[in-house]
Parts: structure tokens; sequence; C-alpha cells
């Protein structure tokens, strides 16, 4: 069985990043909170569960994946219903808030079934070093990664997803896929497969994780360690305004508003968590299923109207990407007053939230330990709640 990573990504153990002046160092691996052993500060069971192979392998079994070793992506578009006469819908982006790659996406839906694929441009993340690959430090370059997309050049890789409601688990599953190297005897002699069935992706600067528990970092769910298989995962919205897109024709913002709002009425046909509803709902208040309702910024949830200003500054673009489909959803101010104090050691003793690179802020002066004003507004609500908490007193 091979481990496999994103082919021009490749890297077998990183230490943990240091980021900008000001920035802590991150004291837990990105993305790893699906992961017992990750939570206990023993980094090297961590290290060990996030890269096994094994649990991959099974999972893709127990999709009805007959063969993972050679299965590819070809195979997979023929299998979920990217065939003449499905309704489809495709918009070329950056997602600028979480991972700054260039995104293609797509989608279709056979029935009540619904089926994405993503494929992602954008720099390296690692290059070559005097010791090996180290992390590349022009990453990342969104602008360069939304015309890479809108060329279509050089993929870094391919995840994608399919929602089943026939299945009894498993009724969101997930699929990565790149051009892989095979080296049977280690001598640099071997061949390449392009689009492979990976068993876990790298979506930073530390190391490839494993599916599907990665991907559950953001799309929510249980993992079952005894069967290999995932319980209320979700479609994630597409929150177009958190989106950066190219100015070339056919791919501006305004040119690609039908093909969002049907991509985030799939999300909605897709039966997600409640939350990731009711931000598409608001998005579109002219209803996500009416042709030509275009999405409106600014919407605030209800709960959050006796304090819109950190809900804009800090839930919005460093919590609300991956907490809508996890327990805690922070949809009012009642939900972060209630987790205060669990706020305060994660970011502040942990150093682990916001749980991904981009968002945290290690590079180039971006996410939340780069934002003076996230971290004031933060700073008042903790203190006006008499947590104790790290933020500067500016």
């Amino acid at each position: 069985m091979r481990r496999t990573t994103w082919a021009t990504l490749a890297f077998l153990v990183a230490p943990l990043l240091a980021g900008c002046p000001g920035v802590p160092d991150n004291d837990r691996y990105w993305l790893s909170y699906k992961y017992p052993d990750c939570n206990t500060g023993d980094q090297e069971a961590c290290y060990n569960q996030l890269t096994a192979a094994t649990p991959a392998f099974s999972y893709y079994v127990g999709l009805g994946v007959p063969d993972p070793d050679n299965y590819n992506l070809e195979m997979w578009l023929s299998d979920s219903g990217f065939s003449t006469g499905s309704p489809t819908a495709r918009a070329v982006y950056g997602n600028l808030a979480d991972l700054q790659f260039g995104r293609d996406m797509n989608c279709a839906q056979s029935g009540e079934r619904i089926a994405c694929y993503v494929s992602n441009f954008g720099l390296p993340l690692m290059e070559e070093g005097e010791r090996g690959l180290v992390p590349n430090h022009l990453w990342p370059d969104i602008t360069f990664a939304v015309n890479e997309a809108v060329r279509g050049s050089s993929t870094l890789g391919t995840v994608a997803m399919i929602y089943d409601p026939s299945k009894a688990s498993n009724k969101v599953s997930f699929y990565a896929f790149a051009d892989i190297f095979i080296d049977p005897d280690g001598d640099g002699v071997g061949e390449t497969r392009p689009n492979a069935l990976l068993y876990g992706v790298q979506l930073d600067q530390e190391f490839s994780k494993s599916v599907p528990r990665m991907c559950m970092a953001c799309h929510g769910g249980s993992y079952n360690t005894s069967d290999n298989t995932v319980t209320g995962a979700s479609f994630l919205p597409f929150d177009v305004f958190s989106f950066r897109f190219s100015d070339k024709p056919g791919f501006t913002f305004d040119e690609q508003q039908e093909e969002l709002r049907k991509l985030n009425a799939f999300v909605v046909a897709s039966h997600p968590e409640q939350p990731i509803v009711d931000l598409i709902n608001g998005l579109y208040p002219g209803g996500v299923n009416n042709a030509g309702s275009t999405p409106v910024d600014g919407w605030v949830p209800p709960g959050w109207t006796d304090n819109p200003t950190l809900y804009t500054s800090v839930v919005r673009p460093y919590c609300r990407t991956c907490h809508l489909a996890q327990p805690n959803p922070f949809t009012s101010t009642s939900d972060l007053e209630e987790s205060a104090g669990s706020i305060a050691l994660e970011i502040c003793d942990n150093h682990a939230m916001p749980h991904a690179q981009i968002p945290y802020g290690v590079r180039k002066k971006i996410g939340f330990w780069n934002d003076r004003i996230a971290q004031h507004d933060l700073r008042e609500f903790l203190t006006g709640l008499q947590v104790s908490n790290c933020m500067p007193d500016e």
C-alpha cells in the first residue's frame, strides 16, 4: 500500500512553522482536531495518526472503490454523475480566506445524489532547499493562483465529494487525486500515474494528512475508527464574498454569479447542517433556488445583532468557514460567551486556533495574528467577560 500526497507537494515531516514577527508558533498540527492523538500533546503519536495510509485505504474500500491503488479521477467522474444531461454548475475563483488556492469547482446532480470536484491551482507549497524540501517563501500568491485556475494549467491536485442520501453512513464522502510517481524499487525508475487516488493530501506547509479526517476538520462529522465511516459531514457554503475573482472575460464575479448561485443551491440540496443553510439563505435574500437571484454582502445572523462588529471582524473571517459544520457553529453571541474560556485556551495557550495556516497568520502578514482589529475586538469581548487572554492591549 502506498502513501500518496499531492505529487508536487510531497513532504515527509516538518517542524511546526514559525510565523511573522508577533505571530506565535502554532503548537498543534493544522487540521488535526479530528485525530484523538493530536489533542494530547504527543506530537509523534499525532504525526503517525495524521499520516497513516491504512485507514484511508479502508475508507475508500468502504465507499465502494474496489481497488484504491488503481483508481483515478476519470473513473470517479464516470461513477459520479458527470454525464450528458446532468444539471451542472461551474465557477473559477480563489478561496482567499482559508487555503488561498485557485479553484475550478464543478458540481453535478443525478436524482438526489450530488457530486462535486475542484481542481486546485497555485504556487507549490514547498520548494527545494539545501537539505531537501522547505516551505516555499513565495506562497501564497492568490493572484497567481486565480490566474492559473483560469488558464487551467498544472493543477496541484483535485479533491472531490459526493452526497448520497441512500447511504446509512458516508452520506457525504471525500476523495483526493493527483499525479503520482510510482517507484517500486526506489531507484528513480518508475511511472507517473495521472490523477491517481490519494490517501493523504497536503493543504499547508506541514505535510500530507490522511483522508477523510483531514477533510472533516472543516466539513465536520464524526469518524468511526472501527469501520472507517463518516457520519454527519456537510458540504460547505460558497461564501462568495470571501473569494477572489479574475478580471478576465468569462471569469469575473458578475459573470459567474448565476453559476455560484447554482453551486450554493446544490449545497442546500445536500441537507448540510442548519447554520450552513441559514448562511446561504442570508446571502441570497431573493432565494437561492430562484434563477437570477444574486448574493448580498453583509449578512449577520440574528443571534449576533447585539454585537455585529465582533461577528464581522472575528467570527466571519476566522471562525465561520469551519465552525458552521461543527458542533459549536458560533451563530450567536451567547455561543461565543459560553465558549469564551476554551477560546482563550485554544488561541492563547494551545496556539491552535484558527486551525489552518492561512487564517492563523503564518505567512505574508495575513490571518488573525496579523489582524490588529480582530485581536482588539476579541480582547474587548473576552476582557468584558473577565476571561484572561493574550490579545495585545493597545
